[in-house]
């Protein structure tokens, strides 16, 4: 049993950050592959800043976030839009403002959305196609979105390509166990792509022996990403597990899941890999080192050594605007940041210099070989204009980690790309 690969954990998380704090501390802490925020059945209508700090602190810890989206079942089996309609092209519309009204409060943590109530036909003929517009619309927003979708059962063919994240079951552990009964657990009649993941989530959960059980047996079942918890009642996922059960379920998967996102000329890819062979990280060490930032006309090269090669890499940019916003890092010395890079998506700051708002404007330059991180972008794109410089600093984040890199200031001549 030990010899299985290790799975990654995903988590409903719908629950509020200020009234359970310590919950999304503890979440943050454990470093799931993925967290599914829900702030009011969907993304809400105003950004809170609870909620804009508690995603970030989950994204910095190296987790994927995806915002909630309410599908409905597209109205087929009686529900009604906030607005009392039935149809589908209602459904759709609704569908389609929360999608952008997430991208628009939580853009700077989002990397994803998840529908939930997925309507299912026998051959999903019919309704592929809407999941179809809809998946691209999110990558209009963002090219590497995590698109999942969530019927809590079985899907046909149709769906195959359709999402990177496919939870072919949620349901109460009895039924899990059990190969008998209309909610029992049913294989899918066809083969996923290499790049799509299968998730399970099963509440009800009595006790950490069938908590195991349930691990071994999603296993079996080809479930890479899975969740189990204890919760019940009509919300199971309104708090974490119990420690019992989340003490049961970490000792089978694993707390240094990665994801790879990778746009590719042949379309979209994303994967999520269990991995339990990164480095052993003493708390005392340099996670950033090599910190470098370099330009030539217009074009700037930022990189840097990071010891954490699985974690979120950030680039704090303090450019020589004046009259902008600012947030100040906290490295040491400190930088007056009004740029961010993450990954290859840079962001403007949009604050008040006390909370984290951050913009998308586009995307850069980035590239990750082993420990070595690298973007390239213009300096025009952050208004550096063609002779002053600009300082950064790197930060790293991962479960029980968190470092800056010494300050860089640029300085000419770079290997950028043209």
């Amino acid at each position: 049993m030990n010899d299985m690969p290790a799975q990654g954990q995903a988590v409903p998380a719908y629950f509020h950050p200020e009234h359970d704090a310590a919950e999304w501390a503890r979440l943050a802490a454990s470093g799931p592959a993925l967290v599914v925020a829900n702030v009011a059945n969907g993304p809400g209508l105003v950004r809170e800043k609870s909620w804009a700090i508690a995603l970030h602190d989950v994204r910095a810890a190296g987790s994927q976030v995806v915002g909630y989206v309410d599908t409905g079942y597209l109205g087929l089996t009686g529900l009604r839009t906030w607005l009392g309609s039935t149809l589908i092209d209602d459904w759709l519309e609704q569908i389609l403002l929360d999608i952008n009204t997430w991208y628009r409060l939580y853009g700077d943590a989002l990397t994803g959305v998840f529908f939930d109530q997925v309507a299912e036909s026998w051959d999903g003929a019919s309704i592929a196609p809407v999941f179809r517009r809809l998946r691209d619309h999110l990558r209009q927003l963002d090219s590497t979105a995590v698109t999942v979708l969530n019927a809590g059962a079985v899907l046909p063919a149709a769906f195959a390509g359709l999402a990177d994240v496919i939870v072919t079951f949620e349901g109460p552990c009895d039924a899990y166990l059990t190969s008998t009964g209309d909610d029992c657990f049913e294989p899918l009649t066809w083969h996923p792509e290499p790049s799509q993941t299968i998730w399970h989530i099963v509440h009800h959960v009595p006790d950490a022996a069938r908590a195991a059980e349930v691990i071994v047996l999603s296993r079996s079942r080809g479930a890479a990403l899975v969740y189990v918890t204890d919760g019940s009642g009509q919300n199971p996922y309104s708090s974490l597990p119990s420690p019992h059960i989340s003490a049961a379920t970490s000792a089978f998967t694993s707390a240094s899941t990665r994801h790879r996102s990778k746009q590719q000329a042949g379309g979209h890819q994303t994967s999520f890999v269990s991995t339990d062979d990164g480095p052993t990280i003493d708390p005392n060490s340099t996670l950033i080192s090599n910190p470098m930032l370099v330009r030539d006309d217009n074009r700037i090269e930022a990189s840097a050594d990071f010891v954490v090669s699985s974690s979120c890499r950030r680039v704090f940019l303090a450019s020589r605007r004046s009259g902008v916003p600012r947030w100040w890092t906290g490295s040491s010395p400190q930088i007056a940041a009004d740029w961010l890079i993450e990954n290859n998506r840079l962001y403007a700051y949009a604050g008040d210099g006390t909370d984290w708002t951050w913009t998308p404007t586009g995307q850069v330059i980035f590239e990750a070989l082993g420990s070595k991180a690298r973007w390239c972008l213009e300096a025009d794109a952050i208004g550096l204009g063609r002779d002053a410089d600009a300082a950064a600093a790197f930060h790293v984040s991962a479960p029980g980690h968190r470092e800056y890199s010494d300050v860089a200031v640029g300085r000419r001549a770079t290997t950028c790309a043209h």
